[in-house]
Formats: structure tokens, C-alpha cells, sequence
């Protein structure tokens, strides 16, 4: 009896196998190859410096992360882009990033790549009749709506005590801007690097960031903005491929790393990229703003610009940054970078 027991337990075993094999779900089956994607990101090279600096030296293929980096003008266009779905990972701001999630878009928020609070700001032309912050008021203000530019123009206007009605603003991307602000037809831009920096070089005037003030008299250090650039990705990747996004981080982390090691060289990618002069793109790489975590900062950040975009009545006051927030990616590549728990 022991022995038939036996060979009808065999005979058993091999048709589950069987039947296993032909339906692709036996236990051992090798888990499905994530497909390639897309990670828009915008301009703004403390963002970007990490993907491209991870697709150029080799990283994304070193963790067999299928990754392609493509630049947008701005935020804006890439959540678009994530919307329509011919993106599936965006290197952003926080504003059109929060934007995109108040819609009831299944993006996530991954990770951070760098603090641009400083590379956010202000600027007008040479020989501006705009002297202090109130002269705005009657002025025509460039601002690309959905983004962090905008977020920048309305805090600049609460921190100074401006009605926003007070002045005018027209929608235009960053390069527009700044061919308005050449040609006269708006007076002050609200733009981010490498445009702050080509707007100095042609000898305009920053007189405002999200950190500091230039304005005469009223120089010195502010807390206008809290602007994160972050890693978001869309939900459905996201939970069917989290080995890619492990890995995906892993990447990022080595290309944030390298950079930090090889400033010269990742002011050369960048600045061939963004058609740049290298010297700006070094300046970016040592300012020492792009970090890689999901600190609790970050959270509070992501929260006072949801807020403020409440106020605003740019996204509804029933929306909830917690319930986009995905810190467990990182927790599962590098536990040490997550300080921030949820409830």
C-alpha cells in the first residue's frame, strides 16, 4: 500500500506540474520583464542631473532598469504627458506633480532628487522701472501656469502684501518668457534654472527666489517656497514591476553619488543636454541641492505647497498628500534615507 500511495503521489505531482507549466503560474515561474518606459523630466537641472547623469554613465543598464529620459519645457507638459499615458514616470516639481495627483491621477510619489527652492525665481529686465516689490503693481508678470512658477508668483505676492489682481499675468513657458521680458511685453518672469542664469548673462536681474530677496533695501534671506523636485510614477507600474522601481532607485542613488564625485563631468552632461554653458551647470552641481531621500521634510514641503494651492482654489480642499505619497520603495532600497513615517 506504502509503495501505490507513492506512485499514484508522483503520478499526482506531475500533472499539477503539467498543468502548471501549460497556464505560466508554477511557484518557480520567473516574474514578468518590466516593459520599457519613459521618465519625463523638466529643464531644471537639479532635477534632471541625476536621470540623465544615470542614463549616460551606464547606471539604468546596470540594474537592468529599461529607462529612457526625455526633457520637457516644464512641468506642465509632462503631466499632460502622464495623463494622456505615453509617460509613465515624471523628474518634477512638487506643484504639478500635486496638481496631477488632485485630479485623481494614480501617481506616486517615489522619491526626492533635489531641494530647487533656490533655482526658483523672479526676474526683470536691465534698466527695470521696477525697483521694489510693490512697483509689480499695473505690470504685466510671465508665469507658466501648473507649476512651480506660478506657486512662486502668488507666494511672492502674500509675502509682500500684494493683491493678486493688482497686476497682471499672461501664461508662457520658461523660453517664452524670456523673449517676452526681451521684447517688453511683460516686465518681471518667474523662471528656473538655467533660465535665471541666461537671464543674468544677458544682464537682468534676479530679484527674488524662494530663498532669498535681492530686493535694494530688503536684501537677505526668505522662506517664500518650499520646492521640492521629486520622482513620481504611475500606480499601475508601480505595483506590478517593484523589483524595476527598487532598482530604478539604485541607479538614481549611484548617478546622485557620482555626481557629487564628479562635478566636472556632471556639468558636461548636463550642459550638453540642456544646450548650456558648462560653468552654469557646475555652479548647480556644487550649490549642493540635489540629495536623494523621502525625508519627512520632503512631506512637509509636499503639504505647504498642497495648501497653499488649497487656498489658491488651484486643486480642492479635500485633497489628501498622504494619499500619494509611496515611501515604501525606498524603504525597501535604502531604509536609512526614510524619515518620514506615516501614521
Amino acid at each position: 500500500m506504502a509503495i501505490l500511495r507513492c506512485a499514484l503521489a508522483t503520478i499526482a505531482l506531475g500533472w499539477l506540474l503539467t498543468v502548471g507549466n501549460a497556464s505560466g503560474q508554477t511557484a518557480n515561474a520567473p516574474a514578468e520583464k518590466a516593459p520599457e518606459f519613459i521618465i519625463g523630466s523638466v529643464l531644471e537641472p537639479n532635477i534632471n542631473i541625476p536621470v540623465l547623469v544615470a542614463e549616460d554613465q551606464g547606471f539604468f543598464k546596470k540594474y537592468d532598469v529599461p529607462a529612457i529620459v526625455k526633457l520637457f519645457p516644464s512641468g506642465a507638459d509632462i503631466v499632460q504627458s502622464i495623463a494622456g499615458g505615453s509617460v509613465e514616470f515624471g523628474a518634477i516639481g512638487g506643484v504639478p506633480a500635486t496638481i496631477l495627483a488632485s485630479k485623481g491621477s494614480d501617481v506616486k510619489v517615489i522619491a526626492r532628487l533635489a531641494d530647487i527652492s533656490y533655482a526658483n525665481g523672479l526676474g526683470i529686465a536691465k534698466n527695470s522701472t521696477i525697483k521694489k516689490p510693490q512697483d509689480v503693481m499695473g505690470k504685466t508678470v510671465g508665469v507658466t501656469n501648473g507649476t512651480d512658477s506660478q506657486y512662486m508668483v502668488r507666494a511672492f505676492a502674500k509675502y509682500w502684501h500684494i493683491p493678486v489682481d493688482s497686476f497682471k499675468t499672461v501664461n508662457l513657458g520658461p523660453a517664452d518668457q524670456m523673449n517676452a521680458l526681451a521684447q517688453g511685453s511683460v516686465q518681471m518672469v518667474s523662471v528656473w534654472e538655467p533660465f535665471l542664469g541666461r537671464l543674468k548673462e544677458s544682464g537682468g536681474m534676479v530679484v527674488q527666489t524662494g530663498t532669498r530677496s535681492y530686493w535694494p533695501g530688503a536684501e537677505g534671506p526668505v522662506n517664500l517656497v518650499g520646492v521640492p523636485g521629486i520622482l513620481i510614477g504611475r500606480e499601475r507600474y508601480l505595483s506590478k514591476y517593484p523589483e524595476t522601481i527598487h532598482n530604478l532607485l539604485r541607479a538614481l542613488s549611484d548617478a546622485t553619488d557620482w555626481a557629487r564625485q564628479h562635478q566636472e563631468q556632471a556639468a558636461a552632461i548636463a550642459a550638453k543636454r540642456l544646450n548650456v554653458p558648462q560653468s552654469a551647470m557646475l555652479a548647480v552641481v556644487k550649490a549642493g541641492q540635489i540629495y536623494f531621500n523621502f525625508d519627512k521634510e520632503l512631506v512637509e514641503e509636499l503639504s505647504g505647497q498642497a495648501e497653499f494651492l488649497k487656498q489658491q482654489g488651484i486643486i480642492p480642499k479635500d485633497f489628501q498628500v498622504t494619499n500619494w505619497l509611496a515611501p515604501q520603495f525606498m524603504m525597501k532600497a535604502f531604509p536609512r534615507r526614510v524619515t518620514y513615517r506615516s501614521n
